[in-house]
């Protein structure tokens, strides 16, 4: 027994004396590997963390404003610059910056992405301010055909990315909304700081195109971006904002741009629509270093005179008004979130999660809060607890706010008709005509000649004074169609 105890201690020795020799030719001794600090959710793609090599050559077109109109289709420019491009192998992908349709129908989507589809080239496309429409589903229906409204790509080497900045509403400037700021920041982060970068956007980066422009422009300083790149009706510009530079890229059915890469070099090209392709411009693609913001250029904020109470920060866009109770506030998001909060303090009291944005505001009813969503359905929750009580399917985007009449609730359910809902149970009774109830659209503060939406009543407006809720005297609360909402006390002498 004494023997084998002591074969035991020897090699225990033994080992132990060869783990702690150094290195043999001066060799480093294996690291653990650390925890790559990556979103999960958001790597998608193997990223190339490298510079350009210079052996990169490829070629991509850009299309921008092709205007697609399903009852109009004769000449159609964006037809035309497609079959151009088909058959020419040097051309791996082609951009199109909205506005791709003329009206944002359903009909317009699908007849675009079926032309794209069909010249068999790999494609990536960028909403205009007509693509996305309110009246058409909620303007959930870009997303529906196209699979989303922004994109990204690793060509040899070189990042690109495509971001929406368009408003819901239609109207200008666009605005670049923080859940947009998050995902371009981490497509960023993921594809490493050395990495050559262009990013694609429909409305020009200024004062008059996004109105809050400088979020992008705060990502890209941090990062090796080459250049921004938006639409132009009319013709090529070459400009700069903040000191990143920027292009602005002819409209069909004038031209069309083809951008060829070749090693560090891009040499930029415009295309006459059935003719020849005259270069506009090379750029060297080489690392970037971009200085601090010029904070002068940003257009000055509007501060409330009164004192914040505190602050809530939701995930995504907020675009309507909070509804209120003694003790709590109720709202809905763009990823279609519900949220309840305490109304004292600020703090998350709970949330419910729906499939799609939600652009009105919830009713509140004594214990219960009713939702309508985009994902077709109008929800009803307990208000304290946000416990499910039950769900009426109403074959539609939910638009409108329901309209609460002693203890049955009616909503659209099409042109002429309502939905008549038991508020206690849920359980849909026969439909009856909105005349007949004497429910006017005027009655809701809705319109019908802009789709049945005011903005001022949706709250899809961004100024604070149209998303204001008084409390009191004393109080009142305001949300951001940035996702913050906030309580102000009035100061009084």
């Amino acid at each position: 027994m004494k023997k084998v105890f002591a074969i035991v201690m020897m090699v225990v020795i033994a080992m132990t004396a060869i783990a702690q020799q150094p290195p043999q030719n001066g060799s480093e001794p294996p690291k653990k590997k650390k925890k790559a600090n990556v979103d999960e959710s958001e790597s998608l793609f193997d990223y190339t963390k490298q510079v350009i090599s210079s052996n990169a050559s490829f070629q991509f077109a850009i299309v921008s404003n092709p205007e697609i109109n399903a009852n109009d289709t004769a000449n159609c420019a964006l037809k035309q610059a497609l079959k151009e491009l088909q058959f020419r192998s040097e051309i791996a992908f082609v951009v199109v910056l909205g506005n791709i349709t003329a009206d944002g129908s359903t009909a317009s989507l699908q007849m675009a992405k079926d032309m794209l589809k069909k010249s068999e080239k790999q494609f990536y496309v960028v909403p205009g301010n007509k693509d996305i429409v309110l009246q058409n589903a909620g303007g959930t229906e870009f997303k529906r055909v196209f699979g989303d409204d922004c994109f990204r790509a690793n060509v040899n080497g070189i990042f690109f990315l495509g971001i929406n900045t368009t408003r819901l509403d239609g109207t200008m400037p666009g605005h670049f909304l923080p859940q947009k700021g998050t995902w371009i920041k981490n497509q960023l982060k993921n594809a490493g700081k050395k990495i050559p970068a262009f990013i694609f956007t429909t409305n020009s980066l200024n004062n008059t195109g996004v109105d809050n422009w400088y979020a992008v422009t705060d990502i890209a300083r941090h990062y090796n971006v080459q250049m921004l790149v938006d639409n132009s009706i009319n013709s090529f510009t070459k400009d700069s904002i903040d000191g990143i530079p920027t292009r602005k890229v002819e409209s069909l059915p004038k031209s069309y741009t083809i951008c060829a890469v070749d090693g560090d070099t891009m040499i930029i090209k415009r295309k006459l629509l059935k003719s020849t392709s005259v270069p506009v411009d090379t750029i060297k693609l080489e690392a970037k270093m971009y200085l601090e913001p010029d904070l002068s250029l940003r257009p000055a904020k509007v501060e409330e005179t009164a004192k914040k109470a505190w602050t809530f920060q939701a995930a995504t866009a907020v675009y309507t008004k909070v509804t209120a109770t003694d003790e709590f506030c109720y709202f809905g998001d763009d990823q279609g979130t519900i949220y309840c909060l305490d109304l004292k303090k600020g703090k998350m009291k709970w949330k419910y999660q729906t499939a799609l944005r939600i652009i009105v505001q919830p009713v509140v009813v004594g214990d219960m809060v009713i939702v309508g969503s985009c994902d077709k359905n109008l929800y009803c929750l307990d208000a304290k607890t946000g416990g499910f009580k039950w769900r009426i399917r109403t074959g539609m985007p939910v638009m409108k706010q329901p309209i609460i009449e002693d203890s049955t609730v009616y909503i659209d359910k099409n042109d002429s008709m309502m939905f008549r809902i038991d508020l206690m149970t849920g359980e849909e009774g026969r439909p009856v005509r909105s005349e007949d109830k004497g429910l006017r659209t005027e009655d809701w503060g809705l319109r019908t000649g802009d789709g049945g939406l005011r903005t001022e009543d949706s709250g899809l407006r961004t100024e604070d004074n149209g998303r204001k809720v008084i409390l009191n005297e004393n109080e009142y609360i305001i949300s951001t169609v940035d996702g913050v909402i906030s309580k102000y006390i009035i100061k009084r002498d």
